[in-house]
């Protein structure tokens, strides 16, 4: 599931001149794990597709397939089923109902899959290895508007807005505990001890120490504006708000229940608000993005969250294009340990 972090972007394509067009993306990340965050990386690839279907609509699809890199085992213990593969599948269409105003819906759905990961934390003053598991399936709606003003003047503008409905339906267990020192087997109870207290550190790993079944839903509202000056430069902002019917501090540990199904750089809990400035200028047929994200995750399952980023296209003919993309984030959860992760990505795009 891709979050719209740049919902002008999205709707800018379908404003602008109409035409086919297919891309793929390759990206590679790497994280710095924590109990909250039991990650190492993921290889990610996204392929997208949109087609003109009559003068004023456009079918859109997408596909994505990642790869969870397995976080280290403890020593002389075998955790085996770490890692895991994840696919994300979205359709939908746009229509151009007047030269101004543009409408989309789209459909997610990323089907049930498995995810293990080793969590690293102190139990009774031992080092102990914990694997987990998350049997996770998402499905989410998604409706949204533009307006573009669609002149020529020297500053034209894009206001663009979205509500979106999620479902997240997530099982977790802890399929092992072992002590890394020796590889000797721990107590789920003195595991659950460790971890009750809202700042152990590994509080999200007490539903799966339980076993959890459990139910997310959620609703995102967001808006942005760009504006485009003397037809070389973007600039625009975008927010994104969210609110839940569920306890988001219920659902576990997020990032094993979500991973590989909001792209690379994800959020390790359930957010509160996204807000994301961005800046593209053109030199020709070269262009250059920079952005930056600041947000907040809902109280008692994360602190803030920070990203910077960058983008680099070159337009080889009116047709072909490809791009290359680097971001860092920073996560910090309940307990204040921080998680950090990067990422790298590779894309071509043809249109037809």
């Amino acid at each position: 599931m891709v979050i719209r972090l740049a919902l002008g972007a999205a709707l800018l394509a379908a404003t602008a001149v109409r035409a086919s067009s297919v891309t793929d993306e390759i990206s590679v990340s790497g994280t710095q794990s924590t109990p909250q965050n039991p990650r190492a990386g993921s290889l990610s690839d996204l392929v997208t597709a949109s087609v003109d279907v009559g003068e004023s609509w456009t079918a859109n699809a997408s596909a994505r397939i990642t790869f969870e890199s397995p976080t280290p085992a403890p020593s002389g213990a075998s955790f085996p089923d770490r890692g895991g593969t994840v696919t994300d599948f979205s359709g939908g269409a746009d229509w151009d109902a007047t030269d101004n105003w543009t409408f989309g819906l789209t459909v997610d759905l990323s089907p049930q899959g498995t995810i293990g990961s080793d969590a690293r934390l102190s139990v009774q003053g031992r080092p102990t290895d914990v694997l987990l598991e998350a049997t996770t399936s998402i499905g989410s709606l998604e409706l949204l508007a533009g307006y573009d003003t669609a002149g020529s003047s020297e500053v034209e503008w894009l206001f663009t807005g979205a509500v979106s409905l999620s479902r997240i339906d997530t099982n977790q267990r802890v399929a092992a505990a072992r002590y890394a020192d020796d590889g000797s087997s721990a107590s789920l109870s003195d595991l659950r001890a460790r971890c009750v207290p809202l700042r152990s550190g590994c509080r999200t790993l007490v539903p799966a120490i339980d076993g959890f079944s459990g139910v997310l839903r959620s609703a995102r509202l967001s808006a942005g504006a760009l504006a485009t000056v003397l037809s070389d430069t973007d600039v625009g902002v975008n927010l994104d708000y969210y609110a839940y019917l569920d306890d988001p501090a219920d659902a576990g540990v997020f990032t094993i229940a979500t991973a590989g199904r909001f792209g690379a750089g994800a959020p390790i809990a359930p957010l509160r608000f996204l807000l994301r400035p961005e800046v593209t200028h053109r030199f020709g047929a070269f262009s250059v993005k920079g952005w930056a994200q600041v947000g907040r995750y809902v109280a008692e399952a994360g602190q803030g969250t920070a990203a910077l980023g960058a983008k680099a296209q070159y337009r080889f003919s009116r047709s072909f294009r490809m791009w290359v993309s680097a971001s860092g984030q920073r996560d910090e959860d309940p307990s204040g340990a921080v998680s950090r992760t990067g990422v790298l990505a590779l894309g071509a795009g043809y249109r037809f």
